[in-house]
């Protein structure tokens, strides 16, 4: 899918809200770090975490995060592996370009010290595969092609997606409070929303 760069003012509108949402400090899990756009105008005064698997781009985020803890990798790979286990995050920024759920599914499957209340900000790509009649072939909308059909996924994006962050909520043992969401971007094919998970 080809990238589309025209939504950062609605990223950061959507992720400043969400960090007013916790009454603790954030602590950040930034899981695809790009070029650190919404680092430099929401994060810097935030610890946290962060993946990026560009050589070049993990080089600036370096610049960047001097008190990050900063890795060249695939962050579910990482989060699989225990890079996160014990640490006491609470905000997940995940903006892959494309699906968003296995990292949300490794982040919930982890051994993260979470707190009470967690938030997710995220991107997702996925609408434009169902418009494309995809939504079969991706393994976390199988059940909701299913369930309702291809053309419904299209037209009822957002409403699946809270039905998806529901379950997988559930499954970590935390409930959906508190839920954001609208499609931007060229023809509507992003979506963004924030979910807020509390136990």
């Amino acid at each position: 899918m080809k990238k589309d760069n025209t939504t950062l003012k609605n990223k950061l509108n959507l992720r400043r809200k969400a960090l007013k949402e916790l009454c603790d400090s954030p602590y950040i899990l930034e899981g695809y770090g790009g070029k650190g756009e919404v680092f430099k105008r929401l994060y810097t005064m935030f610890p946290g975490i962060v993946f990026e698997q560009n050589n070049k781009k993990i080089k600036i985020l370096a610049e960047q995060r001097q008190t990050w803890r900063i890795y060249e990798s695939d962050c579910i790979t990482s989060i699989k592996n225990g890079v996160c286990d014990e640490l006491n995050l609470n905000f997940f920024d995940i903006d892959p370009y494309g699906d968003p759920w296995s990292a949300v599914d490794a982040i919930l499957k982890s051994k993260i010290a979470f707190p009470q209340k967690i938030i997710f900000c995220i991107n997702d790509g996925l609408r434009k595969k169902a418009q494309l009649g995809g939504a079969w072939s991706s393994k976390n909308l199988q059940e909701y092609a299913q369930k309702y059909g291809n053309s419904e996924i299209y037209k009822n994006y957002l409403k699946i997606c809270k039905e998806i962050m529901q379950k997988k909520a559930a499954e970590a043992e935390f409930k959906l409070s508190g839920w954001h969401g609208y499609y931007c971007g060229h023809n509507k094919s992003m979506t963004h929303y924030a979910a807020i998970l509390e136990r």
